[in-house]
């Protein structure tokens, strides 16, 4: 894992963080085994140039919709479900 991901991870684990001086945190950023230009992104707190740097994504969805109160969790729909009447295909 990078030191980067590390690092960010442990900072928003301890909310003692957000009451972190800036001095202290820039302190923190100096003594990381980062490149440089991950250094000036964290220094700069710039999420779009650490997501670039890391190799992120550029957009993530999370989609959560209701199921049907119809339907029973693991019950296939009837225009879902294969037919015997359909040919089978061959290789």
């Amino acid at each position: 894992m990078s030191n980067v991901i590390q690092f960010l991870e442990a900072k928003g684990s301890n909310s003692v963080f957000l009451n972190t001086h800036n001095d202290d945190y820039l302190n923190e950023v100096a003594s990381l085994a980062v490149s440089d230009g991950e250094r000036q992104a964290l220094v700069a707190r710039d999420a779009n140039a650490i997501n670039r740097l890391l190799d992120g994504r550029e957009k993530m969805m999370c989609l959560i919709w209701k199921q049907d109160e119809e339907s029973e969790p693991g019950q296939v729909e009837e225009d879902e479900a294969p037919t015997e009447d359909a040919p089978e295909e061959e290789s």
